[in-house]
């Protein structure tokens, strides 16, 4: 299954000068004198150079139009060329003074760029951009209509942050048409706002409707509830019997696209202890509680497994529908397939859950640090991930299973494991949690 459109796996090196030929051709002819122009030529004579070619970016951001904008906007989308010159072109193109691009980008969100991925990106502009001039993140209020789910959540994350009574009636509307895991997040950005807790997504309305003349937002510093009850990174040191809390280690399951990724690798095998005394392997405690998590799975979610030691293997590779005999099915896979041996391929598992185009969310749980794979260096995993996950806005909720002491013979760095997992976390906006 590709990973992106066109190809099986982020591009090879040596296929570089030919997505370079290819974009320029699609910037058009070059003109002396303008900024677009000298990009062009600078482009060229970067070849597959990234350092040259973030000089570029740079020099074309310095342009400040609006053409500019748009080139960078692409360049920021764009998979076949460095997350470096990505990344670059992206924190230039959302600090470009120039106020058209604020009138392009509001008129994008509402349905001015057909390209999903690029609508996405003109959210988190206006986001970004808003932090500056709060009227700048009214227009994404038009965005909560996308056709595009992953449009709207992205406009939902920007407007959690804007504090306008105009906002919170459009998350109110929102709110009450949502599901899964836009649901979870309207609801969110509605307590950050707000200050106020509505279990119901009903009883938003009605309360808004009482409010709106007499409501105040709390001044800025002012203890908001925008974080989630388990806050967005933990560490749990009692362990509880497996679905003994009613609520299991990878918490609340909102979404209704979402991979469950877990490390089958030797040192799951480490055994550890819950808080009645109960002894079994990491691995044993880990499918226990997926199987409480599948149990919960409504029928209208559609999941995928994914293990991962040295090798990497998914159960469908594709999202199913959570039918009671796909649950049953799943279960079987992961008594089959859960067996802990190898090593630790995180770069391979995280490449086959982001080929799941139409997933919103991944959990991900591990008890270690990259050691096999494509890429082994923790922040060249991160590059990767921001360079997939480009456009989609799929959200990683991360859990370090760390609890229990290996064996001599296994090496394990506890603190490195949750800096890399925690920081993966942070990459794609989701929590994350480690059990000791």
């Amino acid at each position: 299954m590709p990973l992106f459109a066109g190809e099986s796996r982020p591009p090879a090196r040596h296929t570089r000068s030919l997505a370079l030929c290819a974009f320029l051709c699609l910037v058009g002819p070059a003109r002396a004198g303008d900024p677009v122009a000298e990009f062009k030529r600078a482009w060229a004579a970067a070849g597959a150079d990234p350092v040259a070619q973030a000089e570029a970016v740079t020099a074309l951001a310095r342009g400040g139009t609006l053409p500019c904008a748009r080139l960078l906007a692409r360049l920021a989308l764009r998979q076949d060329i460095a997350a470096s010159v990505r990344e670059a072109a992206e924190r230039s193109l959302f600090v470009l003074p120039s106020p058209e691009v604020d009138v392009w980008a509001g008129d994008g969100v509402s349905g001015g760029e057909k390209d999903p991925s690029l609508r996405v990106l003109l959210c988190r502009l206006l986001a970004f951009r808003s932090a500056r001039d709060p009227r700048v993140g009214l227009l994404l209020i038009p965005a909560l209509e996308d056709r595009q789910e992953r449009v709207r959540v992205a406009a939902v994350e920007g407007l959690s942050t804007v504090r306008d009574k105009d906002v919170i009636a459009a998350l109110v509307r929102c709110l009450t048409k949502a599901r899964g895991r836009l649901r979870a997040d309207a609801h969110r950005a509605l307590r950050r706002l707000t200050g106020v807790e509505i279990a119901s997504p009903d009883d938003w309305g009605p309360w808004w409707e009482a409010q709106r003349e007499v409501f105040r937002f709390r001044s800025v510093g002012e203890d908001d509830g925008a974080e989630e009850d388990e806050g967005p990174a933990r560490t749990v040191t009692r362990l509880e019997p497996p679905g003994r809390s009613g609520r299991t280690i990878f918490g609340g399951v909102a979404s209704e696209r979402v991979v469950f990724v877990v490390d089958v690798s030797g040192s799951m095998e480490t055994r550890c202890q819950d808080s009645e005394g109960g002894s079994r392997s990491r691995l044993d405690y880990v499918r226990a509680e997926l199987d409480a998590v599948l149990d919960g799975l409504d029928e209208a979610t559609r999941f995928d497994l994914v293990a991962f030691s040295t090798q990497v293997r998914a159960w469908r590779g594709k999202l199913v529908r959570a039918s009671a005999a796909n649950k049953r099915k799943a279960r079987g896979w992961l008594r089959r397939a859960l067996r802990p041996d190898g090593e630790t391929n995180i770069y391979g598992a995280l490449e086959a859950a982001f080929r799941h185009r139409d997933a919103d969310t991944i959990y991900f749980l591990s008890d270690g640090t990259p050691t096999a794979g494509e890429v082994t260096v923790g922040e060249e995993i991160l590059a990767r991930v921001r360079q997939w996950n480009s456009g989609r806005g799929v959200r990683v909720h991360t859990i370090g299973f760390l609890a229990g002491a290996p064996g001599p013979l296994v090496l394990e760095d506890k603190g490195m494991s949750k800096r890399f997992l925690a920081a993966l976390a942070k990459a794609t906006g989701g929590t994350f949690r480690a059990y000791e």
